[in-house]
């Protein structure tokens, strides 16, 4: 049987494409790893997952573009030469041999796999794809914010053994900002996967030996300068965020962790290399290829509307979105009626007609109150539904600008009438709310009804 897996979306895991079949056709787990890998009780890691062709079709993709849309890349980058590269081992489908390179020390001695995912990018994914999905970037070790957002990343623990059972991302309910440290090693990860050019590890140490010589870490002999690079790294690898002590030096003289890491005979995590790879980047200041991405993240308002708009598509009550975003029912039913969310909005008896009336007379100019009167009801209802319409807000604003205008023009008037002898100063002393709200936005007229400047005098 020759199974379509769905089109890759972008930064999407292979690993994420199996999982979206799964939940698109609504085949069980263990008959789907039957189909793929021959084995229903093979254990999938999400990282480096075996790409065997036992009949998928993947839109005619290459064995090559499906192991881009993994790890695969970067643990090759640690793997010595003279061994199977790891795009052979992942076409083998052979998980025993797979399963030592993401080995690490545990002291509970089992290893618990999780799957990170960005709380904005779930949000963002539905809204241009429809649905959303597990990113390549988020996954890699010690990477614990968003490279485009700057927020924390929320881990999901995989189930034991059938891994395909976690599904997709879901929503996340608090949003954290992450620290500086980790959101910069979270770009540098996130471009260097994108752009690795390392397909051995001998090429790797050629690489880091060419620029620590080139940054003076190394001596006439080329030997390393182990204490000055230790020193330095282990101040910069524990100022972010990891997922191991394996993966950073334990001290200032961890000359082992270099030793480990330079020697072309054994294999070295992506978690020690990459904080290493950083650190020597943060030394060149991000130089031939190691440019940070950073997207600004849009102001905290936009966001929570549009996770709003995202969860009422899904179908999702009022109660429950509120709920989700940790917000009020008011609120959310404001956003409701702003975007035409009307078939579930309580009490029934204020119907679009009603709505339709109440902004046409508050656009006539009648008060709130006045218009809660007419239609008999609260004075609350009506606010929400005048706070729905862009029109009115933008209006509402334009009058009480204008209403402290005036308000304080007539002020500085009244002022500058009664005592004509004043200077400058003196405005600003007796009037200083005003005289300071006028000069940041009506500066004009504020400058030509004041005391004119005195000329300084110059003592000779």
């Amino acid at each position: 049987m020759i199974i379509s897996l769905p089109n890759q979306l972008p930064d999407e895991l292979f690993f994420s494409r199996i999982a979206r079949y799964v939940a698109l056709s609504g085949i069980s787990t263990s008959d789907l790893q039957q189909q793929l890998f021959n084995n229903s009780r093979i254990s999938i890691h999400p990282l480096i997952p075996p790409l065997g062709n036992n009949g998928v079709n993947t839109y005619s993709e290459s064995l090559d573009a499906r192991y881009q849309q993994t790890l695969g890349p970067l643990f090759q980058a640690g793997l010595p030469a003279g061994n199977n590269t790891i795009k052979s081992i992942m076409a083998s489908n052979n998980a025993s041999m797979l399963s030592r390179f993401w080995k690490l020390p545990n002291q509970e001695g089992q290893q618990k796999h999780s799957l990170k995912s960005c709380a904005k990018c779930f949000f963002e994914d539905i809204n241009e794809h429809g649905i959303p999905y597990w990113h390549r970037s988020h996954q890699i070790p010690n990477v614990f914010a968003c490279h485009l957002h700057g927020i924390v990343l929320d881990k999901q623990i995989l189930p034991n053994r059938y891994h395909l059972a976690v599904g997709l991302p879901s929503p996340s309910v608090i949003i954290h900002k992450a620290m500086r440290n980790d959101i910069e090693y979270a770009q540098f990860c996130a471009n260097f996967i994108r752009e690795s050019k390392f397909y051995t590890k001998e090429e790797l140490i050629s690489f880091i030996l060419k620029r620590l010589n080139s940054l003076g870490f190394t001596t006439k002999g080329n030997c390393i300068k182990r204490t000055l690079v230790c020193n330095s790294l282990f101040l910069n690898a524990t100022s972010i965020s990891y997922e191991q002590d394996y993966f950073v030096p334990i001290s200032k003289i961890d000359f082992r962790f270099i030793r480990s890491l330079l020697s072309p005979i054994h294999f070295s995590h992506p978690g020690r290399f990459c904080i290493f790879l950083y650190w020597l980047s943060q030394q060149v200041r991000f130089k031939e290829g190691f440019v940070l991405y950073y997207k600004p993240s849009r102001p905290l308002k936009n966001d929570i509307e549009e996770q709003v708009i995202s969860l009422l598509n899904l179908g999702n009550s009022l109660n429950a979105t509120a709920n989700l975003i940790n917000k009020s029912r008011t609120y959310v039913k404001s956003l409701a009626l702003k975007h035409g969310f009307t078939d579930r909005l309580r009490p029934k008896r204020i119907d679009m007609n009603m709505r339709q009336k109440i902004i046409k007379m508050a656009q006539s100019g009648w008060h709130r109150r006045a218009i809660a009167n007419q239609f008999s009801i609260s004075n609350g209802s009506v606010e929400i539904i005048i706070s729905s319409s862009t029109e009115l807000v933008i209006r509402r604003r334009r009058c009480k600008f204008e209403s402290r205008r005036r308000r304080y023009r007539l002020k500085i008037r009244r002022f500058v009438d009664k005592t004509p002898n004043i200077i400058r100063k003196d405005v600003f002393k007796n009037c200083n709310a005003e005289a300071h709200w006028l000069l940041r936005h009506d500066k004009s007229w504020f400058l030509e009804n004041i005391p004119m400047a005195l000329t300084p005098m110059i003592r000779v």
